[in-house]
């Protein structure tokens, strides 16, 4: 029936479900979860890899709340065989927008498969605080039943 539905998987019912071998590229980004005050703008990065034996042409859209933050330079992307390209990732937070938690999806489509990314954008509210805290082993190593001395430190920071 062209849907795949409960029970139905790549294994009982490929026709339904989609092709049992992976896609022939790879995707790898630093945007997965991320704070971005109002007003302000990041550079984050995309890397596509060709992991197939053939050259591969992928499309990169974006959905969600999160579409009108996010900017490429080019959306479609040509990769030879093994090859792997970075591509920056624009986010940009107008000085409008309300603080909140923005939702959406990177979009990968290419030699006939769909990959999708999450990523949560938060805009924090003007004024917020991010905890800073580190822990240093000062025992550099602990028999059993010994004991391991630390160091911790945290700190109340200005959200930036």
């Amino acid at each position: 029936n062209g849907v795949c539905e409960a029970g139905e998987n790549i294994d009982n019912c490929l026709e339904d479900c989609g092709k049992a071998d992976k896609p022939p590229f790879t995707i790898k980004t630093n945007l997965t979860d991320v704070q971005v005050s109002a007003g302000k703008s990041e550079i984050y990065e995309i890397s596509l890899k060709n992991t197939g034996d053939e050259k591969v042409n992928v499309s990169i859209h974006f959905s969600g709340s999160t579409f009108h933050f996010l900017a490429l330079d080019e959306n479609y992307v040509e990769l030879d065989v093994d090859e792997e390209k970075i591509i920056p990732l624009y986010v940009t937070i107008p000085i409008s927008t309300e603080p909140a938690v923005y939702t959406g999806e990177m979009v990968f489509t290419g030699a006939g498969y769909t990959q999708r990314v999450p990523i949560t954008i938060t805009v924090p509210f003007p004024g917020s605080l991010s905890l800073d805290v580190s822990v240093e082993a000062l025992t550099k190593r602990v028999n059993p039943n010994g004991t391991a001395a630390k160091n911790c430190a945290a700190s109340l920071l200005p959200f930036q």
